[in-house]
C-alpha cells in the first residue's frame, strides 16, 4: 500500500479465491486498503456473476475521464449483464451463505481440517504441508509452503495426486478434482471433516509402507531444486534403507551423475556396505565414487568389499580390526589407512546438539 501510494499506482485486489478468509475476504480480515476490489463467481455460488468496488477518489477520476457520448451500457444492464439468474444467485449467496455466522462456523471447521491433516503429515514424517485460508484448506506435496505459482505447481505430483483422490473417493470422500483443496460450506459437519482425517491417515499409512522410499527421494529432489545456487554437499545417512526400493536406487544413480552440474557432491553413508551389493544399481553407487572411506567391518562385509575393490588380505585384516576413527581411504588406485579425529570444538558441538 505504501509503495503504491508513493508511486501513484492503483492497488487492486481480486477476492474471487480469497473470500474464504471471511466476510470481506482478505481485504477485511487483514485490514487492507486497496483502491479497487473485485470478486467473481464466488459471489453467486458458481453462477456467472461479478462485482467491483472503488474508492471515492478512483470513482471520481473515472467519471471525470468518461466520454459519455461514446459510452455504452456494457457492465450494467446490457444484454450480457444484469442477468436475473445471476442477481438472484448473488442475493441468495450474500444472504444465506457468506454471512458472519456461517463464516465463524466454516472457519472453525477449516481449522479442524487443517489440524487433522497436519497431524497425519507430521506423524508420518511426510515431505508435504497443509495450508489454510479461512475456511479453505489445501495440501501440497512439498515440505515448505509455496511462495509463488511456480512453486505451487512444482508441489503437485502426477502420481500421488490421483492416487489420493481415488483412495478418498472409494471411501466416500470426494475432493476437488484438480487439486487437493477442501472448502468448508454451511452444510459441512465436524463428522465430515473427521471422516476425511480418518481416511487421509489410512491412505498415508498405506502409501508410507509401499512408497515411503520414493517420498523420501522426492523430498531430496525438492531440497536440491531449491538449493541449487547454494548447494555444496548432500549427505544421506542410512542409505541402505533407500536402496531397498528400486525407484529410489535409480533416482540416486541419476543424482550421483548430475550433482556436479550444481557444483555439489553426494555423500552416501551406511553401516552395512554389503547393502550396496545386493543389486546392480547399488553396486554402481558403491564403486563409482571418486573417494571412499571404509571403516570397521565384520568378516562377511569385508569379503564383499575385497571383491568389489580388489583389496589385499592385509587391507581386509585392517578393516576387520579397525577401531573408532580408523578408515581405509580409497581414491582411484590408492589405498591408504587413515585415522580421523574430530577437533575438540566439533566434538563439543556434537555433544551439545544431542540435546536439541
Amino acid at each position: 500500500r505504501e509503495l503504491c501510494t508513493r508511486y501513484e499506482t492503483l492497488l487492486l485486489i481480486d477476492e474471487t479465491h480469497t473470500i474464504s478468509a471471511g466476510p470481506g475476504g482478505c481485504t477485511k480480515a487483514w485490514n487492507l486498503r486497496p483502491d479497487i476490489v473485485t470478486i467473481g463467481k464466488t459471489l453467486g455460488a458458481g453462477i456467472p456473476s461479478a462485482a467491483y468496488g472503488l474508492t471515492d477518489a478512483v470513482s471520481h477520476r473515472i467519471y471525470e475521464h468518461t466520454d459519455w457520448k461514446n459510452a455504452d451500457v456494457g457492465g450494467i444492464g446490457g444484454t450480457l449483464a444484469g442477468n436475473a439468474l445471476s442477481l438472484a444467485a448473488m442475493r441468495a449467496t450474500l444472504g444465506e451463505v457468506l454471512t458472519d455466522e456461517a463464516f465463524d462456523r466454516m472457519i472453525a471447521l477449516g481449522e479442524r481440517f487443517e489440524q487433522g491433516v497436519e497431524g497425519v503429515i507430521v506423524g508420518r514424517e511426510l515431505p508435504w504441508h497443509v495450508v489454510r485460508l479461512g475456511c479453505r484448506v489445501e495440501y501440497l506435496f512439498r515440505p515448505d509452503r509455496a511462495r509463488n505459482g511456480s512453486e505451487a505447481a512444482a508441489g503437485q505430483d502426477d502420481e500421488v495426486d490421483p492416487f489420493i483422490h481415488l483412495y478418498l473417493l472409494n471411501r466416500g470422500v470426494l475432493m476437488t478434482p484438480f487439486h487437493n483443496m477442501a472448502l468448508m460450506s454451511p452444510a459441512t459437519t465436524a463428522e465430515d471433516v473427521d471422516r476425511h482425517t480418518e481416511v487421509f491417515a489410512q491412505m498415508a499409512e498405506e502409501l508410507s509402507k509401499t512408497l515411503g522410499r520414493t517420498l523420501t527421494a522426492a523430498g531430496v529432489r525438492q531440497c536440491i531444486h531449491r538449493a541449487r545456487e547454494l548447494f555444496a554437499s548432500l549427505l544421506i545417512d542410512e542409505v541402505g534403507l533407500l536402496l531397498e526400493h528400486e525407484p529410489v536406487r535409480r533416482f540416486l544413480i541419476r543424482l550421483a551423475r548430475r550433482i556436479r552440474k550444481y557444483g555439489g557432491s553426494l555423500i552416501l553413508v551406511s553401516q552395512n556396505p554389503g547393502d550396496f551389493f545386493e543389486t546392480k544399481d547399488g553396486a554402481v553407487l558403491a564403486t563409482n565414487p571418486s573417494i571412499l572411506l571404509l571403516g570397521s567391518q565384520k568378516h562377511s562385509e569385508a569379503v564383499k568389499l575385497q571383491k568389489a575393490f580388489n583389496l589385499t588380505e592385509r587391507q581386509v585384516n585392517y578393516l576387520e580390526t579397525a577401531e573408532r576413527g580408523d578408515f581405509l581411504l580409497i581414491a582411484g588406485p590408492n589405498r591408504v589407512p587413515v585415522h580421523i579425529m574430530a577437533p575438540p570444538w566439533m566434538d563439543e558441538l556434537i555433544v551439545r546438539s544431542r540435546g536439541h
